[in-house]
Parts: C-alpha cells; structure tokens; sequence
C-alpha cells in the first residue's frame, strides 16, 4: 500500500493583521511634541597624517641639558645621532624621520620657520630656545601640511611650542655635570603677572665640555627672554633669543685610521713646522658664531 505525500501546513496570517490594525487604530493620536534634549557639542578634528607628541613632563624627565633635538629620541620613527652627551656640538648632530633628513624636515618654534636645520649656514633649533622652556613638541611623519609655515617639509614637521610666563613669580635653576669636564648650569626667573594681565621670564645657561677624542672643547651661551599679555581671549607676546657658541672639530676618520691609530685618533696636539701636519693642529679647526 502507497504511503501518501504530507500536505504542507499553511497558516492564514489574514485574521492577525486585521486585529494588530484594530489596536493600533483603537487608540488616539498623541497630539506632537518637542523634547528639549540640552544644548549638545560635537567637537571633532581630523588626521589624516601620523602624529606625535612629547609633552612638558616628558621632556623635564629627561637629562638636564639636553638639546631640543635629543628630546625627541624616543618618537616612533625618528633618529636623532648626537656627537656628546648634550648635543653640543652641532656639526655632529643629525635628525632623520623615516629616511627624510633634516634638510627635508620643516622644523618651527613658536610658528616661527627655522628653514634648514644643518650647521652651516642653516638656522638648528638648538640655538634658539633650551629645552627648558620647552612646553610640548609636535611630530608630524610624512609631507607637512599647508599650515605648517616652511618650503621643505616634505618629509615631515617638528614643531615647537615654548613654555609660557608663570603666573606668579619664581626662580628655578639645574645643575650637571659628568665625564669629560662636562657641566652645565640654567636658571630661569619668572616675574609673575604685572601690569593688568602681563608676565615674562628670562633664563641663562652654560654650557662646557671637552672633547671626548683629541683635545679642544666645546661651549655654548644662550638666554631666552619672553613676555607675554593676555588681551581678551587673545595673548600678544615678544621674544628675544642669544645665542653664541664656540667649538673644536673632530677629525673624520676612516675604518683604516680605526685600525691604525685606535678609537681615540684625532687632530694633531703639536705644531711641527711641516705643513702637512700643521694642518691639522686642533687650534685651526675651531667654530664660533653668535646668534641673536
């Protein structure tokens, strides 16, 4: 005997509609109304390039002393080669950003363009501001964008911000030293507010430290002055910069002298009265310039 085929089940959905729509039409309209929800801020900002930032107490944890480049040695992507401890020595000092050297980086401090940042006939920033007056440092990787004020930014920008006046007035100071007759001292006074609204500080420091191979050493003087007023919501503010430096070079050396001569080979210490070798007596290889 032939075992039949099931019927499919079908359900008529037609008496369920028509009593969901008598409910709904079973109760009035609610006449319309306003909610007032408050007043809501929607705050937004776009990046569309990577960006770091080292901030005020990031750079007070580091060495005193410090040039402003070497604050930013632990940024992701940036290399920064120094030839002493605090970066005295400028013809040593060398920033690289994902490959794009200095002359490709657009360097600022307070908006202001610093152009090329080598040591001959450029403008480094570590002539123009201590790191103690630091407030914050920007890192923008990649081609700068059209706010950042310089024409060689194409691998990137570094933008400084000084620290403001304080609001009451103080003195603080630093003191190191180490190896190699290194030390340094920095003091900085703050005047407080004056003048409905108005405040300053100016801060010295000096720099010294020998040679680490052959002899000669290396100097730097630098005050920074800044006054500021605060007009409304605006601030107007003037700073002054003086800078001079003084050093003795190294002399370059190649794998060859490495293995000749040792680590410590350098420019000759004694006049011999051959030109050959007088050439390279320390005492003609100096630098010095004075910025302001």
């Amino acid at each position: 005997m032939a075992k039949e085929d099931a019927m499919p089940e079908t359900i008529d959905l037609k008496p369920l509609c028509l009593a969901l729509m008598a409910v709904f039409w079973a109760f009035p309209a609610s006449a319309d109304t306003t909610v007032n929800t408050g007043a809501i801020s929607i705050i937004g900002e776009g990046r569309v390039r990577a960006s770091n930032a080292v901030t005020q107490q990031e750079i007070q944890q580091q060495t005193p002393g410090k040039n402003p480049l070497m604050v930013l040695s632990k940024v992701p992507g940036v290399s920064v080669t120094t030839a002493d401890s605090y970066g005295l020595y400028m013809y040593g000092d060398s920033i690289e950003m994902r490959g794009f050297n200095s002359s490709q980086i657009g360097i600022t401090v307070d908006g202001v363009p610093m152009t090329d940042n080598s040591a001959a006939g450029g403008n480094p920033v570590t002539r123009f501001v201590d790191s103690e007056n630091l407030r914050s440092v920007a890192v923008s990787q990649g081609s700068g964008d059209l706010s950042t004020p310089s024409y060689n930014a194409l691998g990137g920008s570094i933008r400084y911000v000084t620290s403001d006046p304080a609001n009451r007035f103080g003195v603080t100071g630093e003191v190191s030293g180490g190896s190699f007759d290194s030390r340094r001292a920095f003091v900085r006074a703050d005047t407080g507010k004056f003048a409905n609204g108005a405040s300053a500080y100016i801060s010295a420091s000096r720099t010294d430290m020998d040679k680490w191979r052959s002899k000669g050493g290396d100097w730097r003087k630098h005050v920074d002055v800044k006054i500021q007023k605060i007009v409304g919501e605006n601030k107007i503010g003037l700073s002054y910069v003086y800078n001079k430096h003084f050093d003795h070079d190294f002399l370059d050396m190649s794998l060859a002298d490495y293995k000749a001569h040792g680590r410590y080979h350098g420019l000759n210490t004694v006049w011999t009265g051959n030109p050959l070798q007088d050439q390279l007596n320390y005492t003609g290889w100096t630098n010095g310039r004075t910025d302001k």
